[in-house]
């Protein structure tokens, strides 16, 4: 692995001189140099990062793993359990009952039971449709976000101002007005909540758009135009005000979490302006976990197979004509959403186009098309759920959202204590989609004896591992203070928010025969490593094991003073590294630092001592 560093060419009772070596950008790299005011002893050999490629030659062993068949209650996927609350009567979530949706249940009318680890809820603001929302509604609802923390689930939040249909003279099933609220109140509300998403995003899956019409689906409204009334369109005037509230939306939900829209060109005439086209190109790879607008933005399609357009959903809403247009809108979701959240719920009756794929329908290829993570278990069992019992409904159940398994691994045998050593680790997503928020990555060696851990960060992203095939290869070095012994190898793939990451509730299974621990949410390789004594000169690297798990907050505090004594260990902080301490002789330390290493008059390296210094952050 080759790192863009910064060397220390000269030492002298003055101080010492850099210079820097240029490498090309990478992601996770930083570009900034040492800010080291510090006076060195004379004669000492002060070794700061070297460029190095190291490779081991132990023997290795190559392990075939086994699937399992199944659902599996993995975070952030599969039939979620709807729940809803109005303003005027607040009913707050309970965590024993959303504790126990993670076991196996049956649904409201199903047919079926599932295991649900996402929750929708529903906040209907129907107290607050022409004024601020209280204090005690953000009370109740910052406990609701208390309940499912503790329950180990997450939520889909969605804000309403009313969510009941109202009728009348119109010729319409539903007539107006509808009685949502207008541009400014939403505004402010959002403002209101943002405090609250950006204290809870750990367990928020996702927000969608909501606001604006009944159930929050942007379409029978009072002020933002109503597609629903002739001439069935929305003007320039309505969408602006539309893209106002998505960009209130996006800017005010924290970075780390995506908005979903109810039709797609909410999205397209966002990120490419009002007049834009259908035919407008979707999201790629490069553009993807950006953070920008386009990366953010994903879909729920809140009537799944109800025709050939989802009543509607598949629409170009004008101006100056409205139509269908699956031509452009389909194919433009199917690739937008490899990279951004999709989801939804069945709506209404559309046989054989609702069933399965083997009684001649498109139910479950059309979820594999469009990536599907999750669908609402309780709406439409008695007219489109339940159909699929006895032909996909297992299917779909283990395959909504992601599904990894790993087929084969290759590790070594023995490393000697501060070298290098390469694994392969090869495996499959069976499931529809891939991960849609951060999930980490790190490779854990647990000693068999002392049950000690040691972690390993993996220089590779789930979110990008979409439904195929995938290889994990990796070159780690082990540090020279590693223990001998026999160490267990595990991978974790835990949430990377720090009050989450510990917690197996929210890390991910592998679907393989004896592989899950569900105390610590690690997956057993089911493969131990000998660590032998340290060698004279050990590797280093960006992916260095720690004593620590990357996601642990110890792990990455904004600034980090290491003083006397200084030990054998990975100093890492998000920001700077600031020291006064003496390295004695025979002690190995590793600094990582985002921004700045500052050493003082009394920082020393003694003779027989080498020092390693990154401008690397932390892995996040």
């Amino acid at each position: 692995m080759k790192i863009c560093c910064s060397v220390a060419s000269q030492i002298s009772d003055k101080g010492f001189s850099f210079k820097p070596q240029t490498c090309p950008t990478q992601a996770g790299f930083k570009d900034k140099l040492f800010n080291i005011p510090s006076i060195m002893k004379t004669n000492l050999f002060f070794l700061f990062v070297i460029c190095i490629y190291s490779f081991g030659f132990s023997q290795t062993t190559t392990i075939q793993y086994t699937p399992i068949t199944g659902d599996i209650p993995n975070p952030e996927r599969g039939f979620y359990t709807p729940t809803i609350t109005f303003a005027s009567n607040y009913t707050p979530l309970n965590a024993s009952y959303l504790a126990g949706l993670r076991n196996a249940h049956t649904p409201f009318a199903a047919n079926y039971t599932v295991q649900s680890t996402l929750v929708h809820r529903y906040f209907v603001l129907d107290n607050f449709v022409n004024s601020p929302i209280d204090a005690s509604f953000l009370a109740n609802m910052q406990s609701d976000f208390d309940a499912a923390r503790q329950a180990g689930v997450k939520l889909i939040i969605r804000y309403s101002y009313t969510n009941t249909p109202p009728t009348g003279s119109c010729g319409n099933w539903i007539c107006p007005p509808y009685g949502d609220a207008d541009k400014a109140t939403i505004l402010g509300h959002i403002t209101q909540l943002e405090s609250f998403w950006e204290a809870n995003k750990d367990i928020i899956a996702v927000v969608q758009m909501g606001f604006i019409g009944v159930w929050g689906e942007n379409y029978y409204t009072d002020h933002f135009g109503d597609a629903s009334l002739s001439p069935f369109i929305i003007t320039n005037a309505n969408w602006q005000d539309r893209n106002d509230v998505l960009n209130a939306l996006i800017n005010a939900v924290p970075e780390e979490r995506m908005v979903q829209v109810r039709y797609p060109q909410l999205k397209q005439r966002l990120v490419y302006g009002i007049g834009a086209p259908t035919s407008v190109a979707a999201l790629t790879s490069a553009e993807a976990y950006t953070e920008t607008a386009k990366a953010r933005i994903g879909f729920h399609n809140d009537c799944y197979l109800a025709s050939d357009t989802d009543f509607g959903t598949y629409s170009d809403y004008g101006p100056p004509v409205a139509s269908s247009d699956t031509s452009n809108l389909k194919p433009y979701v199917a690739t937008d959403t490899q990279f951004v959240p999709m989801g939804g719920e069945t709506c209404s009756a559309n046989n054989p186009d609702d069933d399965c794929a083997m009684m001649g329908g498109r139910a479950d290829t059309e979820m594999r098309r469009m990536h599907y993570s999750y669908l609402n278990s309780e709406y439409n069992n008695v007219a489109v759920n339940n159909d699929w019992v006895g032909s996909c409904i297992e299917d779909i159940k283990a395959q909504l959202g992601y599904r990894f398994s790993l087929v084969n691994g290759t590790y070594p045998n023995t490393i000697d204590a501060g070298a290098s050593f390469d694994i392969t680790i090869h495996l499959e997503n069976n499931g529809y989609a891939a991960p849609f928020n951060k999930r980490g990555l790190e490779l854990v060696f647990r000693n068999s004896s002392s049950g000690v851990s040691h972690f390993a960060p993996l220089d590779h992203d789930p979110r990008l591992w979409l439904p195929g095939t995938h290889i994990i290869q990796q070159t780690l070095c082990t540090p020279p203070n590693l223990p001998n012994g026999t160490y267990d190898l595990l991978l974790n793939l835990p949430d990377p928010s720090p009050t989450l990451f510990d917690n197996p509730l929210y890390s991910i299974q592998l679907a393989n025969n004896n592989v899950w621990e569900s105390t610590t949410g690690y997956n057993d390789l089911n493969h131990s490593v000998m660590i032998n004594a340290p060698i004279s000169n050990p590797c280093t690297g960006t992916l260095t094991m720690s004593s620590v798990s990357v996601y642990d907050p110890a792990y990455c505090t904004p600034v980090l003073n290491v003083a006397d004594p200084i030990l054998n260990d990975l100093y890492i902080a998000k920001t700077q590294i600031l020291s006064d301490g003496a390295i004695n002789a025979g002690i190995y330390p590793v600094f990582r630092s985002g921004h700045a290493i500052d050493l003082n008059a009394h920082f020393e390296v003694k003779l027989g001592a080498e020092f390693w210094a990154f401008i690397q952050g932390c892995y996040e």
